[in-house]
Order: C-alpha cells, then sequence, then structure tokens
C-alpha cells in the first residue's frame, strides 16, 4: 500500500514534501502523523491537546530526524577512520584467524605476506592442537604455527577484513581457539 493510503482525507500538507520527511496534520489540528524517507507507513500518528502540541511535536520530529542524520554521518565517518587505521596497522607477517560453521566450528589461519596500499596478500597456513584437558573427543583448541604454509596460493584482500565464510581478526602463535568437528 501506497503513503497515500495512510493518510486520511481530512488531513492536509503540514510541511514541505522533501525526500527526507513529510507531516500531515487534521483539518481540525488535533491530529498529525509524520512520514520518514520513502515508507508508506507514518513513523507517528497520534493525537493531541492543541495545535501548538502539535507543531512542537512536528519541530521536534524535524530537529530528531538532523541530529540522527549528524550522528549517523559522524559514525560512518568514525567506523571508516577506524577501519583504515586497522588496515594501516596491518604488516607482513601478521597472523589472522576465520572462524565459521553451522553444525561445528572450523577455524583458518593466514598469514601476510604482501602489502600494498589498503590491500593486502595472505597465505593459508598449518594450526596445531593445543588441547587442554576437559575437551570433549570432537573438538579441541587450535593455534596458528607461523611461517608454515598450507598451500601455495595466496588470496588478496581489499579494504576490509571480510573474508570466504567470515571475518579475518588478528590473532597471535600463543592464541587459543577453539574449533570441533561433529555435525
Amino acid at each position: 500500500m501506497t503513503r497515500k493510503f495512510y493518510i486520511p482525507s481530512l488531513y492536509a500538507p503540514h510541511s514541505e514534501k522533501s525526500g527526507e520527511y513529510e507531516s500531515h496534520i487534521a483539518s481540525d489540528g488535533f491530529a498529525a502523523m509524520f512520514f520518514v524517507g520513502k515508507q508508506s507507513k507514518p513513523a507517528w500518528h497520534y493525537r493531541f491537546k492543541s495545535r501548538d502540541e502539535a507543531d512542537a511535536k512536528i519541530k521536534k520530529a524535524i530537529a530528531d530526524l538532523n541530529d540522527w542524520k549528524v550522528k549517523k554521518a559522524a559514525r560512518k565517518e568514525e567506523s571508516k577512520n577506524l577501519k583504515d587505521k586497522s588496515i594501516a596497522d596491518i604488516k607482513i607477517g601478521d597472523l589472522f584467524v576465520s572462524a565459521w560453521g553451522y553444525d561445528q566450528t572450523n577455524v583458518d589461519f593466514y598469514q601476510v605476506v604482501a602489502k600494498k596500499g589498503k590491500t593486502f596478500t595472505i597465505r593459508d597456513i598449518v594450526s596445531k592442537s593445543v588441547t587442554d584437558s576437559g575437551m570433549s573427543f570432537m573438538s579441541d583448541f587450535a593455534s596458528p604455527v607461523k611461517d608454515s604454509f598450507a598451500k601455495d596460493s595466496t588470496e588478496t584482500v581489499k579494504r576490509g577484513f571480510s573474508h570466504r565464510f567470515g571475518y579475518l581478526s588478528k590473532t597471535t602463535e600463543e592464541s587459543k581457539h577453539y574449533r570441533s568437528w561433529y555435525a
């Protein structure tokens, strides 16, 4: 259903129609509704004691929407800067882990073998079991073995840490990562 469906016939546009928001107010001034973006259903539809309360609620909604947009842009910029800093901190020889799976937990280890700008190249490395007592017979803890490459193939990771089935996280040779192979 379209937005027009939700606007009662006795309501008139209250604010300028923009792509960011749209508000409508009842002819008696005691009810108002507010739409955000392209949504067809109103973000809110309230009844008020006076026209001034309705106007105040609409002004507050617009101010809140503008504040939200500013905060969203700041979070996006902060996230980008953090990601860029994280990528800048990567050095050749750094170790990464990726854990993935549904019925089982698969753990893959990688080592950075080359880096150029915001792109780095990784290679699979082998892992060793570092099981503590008390683990089940179908699970253990694993740690990476630096410079012990499992395959000759390399993979390039561009601008980020998403990889194959999961996410790459920095790790160390001393770190223990849980894995299981039951299904």
